[in-house]
């Protein structure tokens, strides 16, 4: 088999992978979507819980948004519990939320962290419920609400974002190494 023929082959497998790159990321952007739950609630800064939430899959992925602003140069840890019918622990997630602010020798600087994400996959139907708990350097009777969004998305969009970004570095290394168009675009560019 000839050089050039070679090198064919392999820029054929190289745009094969960026295509299918390109299809698992536009899976992953579509299984972000809501399918059924969607709920918005405000807690009192120190916690509180939502539900009942119906669970009618099993495998059932609920991705969860947490939002409490935070005083300037003060921190509350958030805390959520996936709770069953019951009221018994099953799992729990959390993070923590910051706003720090001061100043050097550039002026005035202020970084903020007052939110985060995650998402659960819910392995039975039934009824559910998320208790939120706070920890935190501020006063108790001046932490801020929290705001709590759940959504049911089809499903974990992570394996299908993982899988799209190693098929493109895959797929580009393929077109460098087989002299393809990104190879000559850097050559004249040099």
């Amino acid at each position: 088999m000839e050089k050039t023929e070679k090198q064919a082959q392999w820029r054929t497998l190289s745009g094969i992978c960026l295509i299918a790159a390109a299809l698992f990321l536009i899976t992953a952007f579509v299984l972000d979507f809501g399918t059924g739950i969607d709920v918005v609630k405000h807690l009192p800064g120190n916690g509180g819980k939502i539900g009942p939430l119906r669970i009618e899959e099993p495998y059932t992925v609920l991705e969860i948004n947490v939002y409490q602003p935070v005083s300037d140069n003060h921190w509350s840890f958030v805390t959520g519990a996936l709770l069953d019918a019951n009221g018994s622990y099953l799992t729990g997630f959390g993070d923590e939320l910051w706003h720090e602010s001061g100043y050097d020798d550039g002026g005035r600087w202020a970084e903020t962290d007052y939110s985060y994400d995650t998402k659960l996959t819910v392995r039975e139907p039934g009824t559910y419920y998320l208790r939120f708990t706070t920890e935190s350097d501020a006063n108790p009777a001046k932490l801020i609400s929290i705001t709590v969004g759940v959504k049911e998305v089809f499903a974990s969009s992570l394996p299908h974002l993982l899988a799209g970004i190693v098929l493109i570095l895959i797929g580009i290394v393929i077109n460098l190494r087989s002299g393809g168009t990104l190879r000559r675009v850097f050559q004249e560019a040099s």
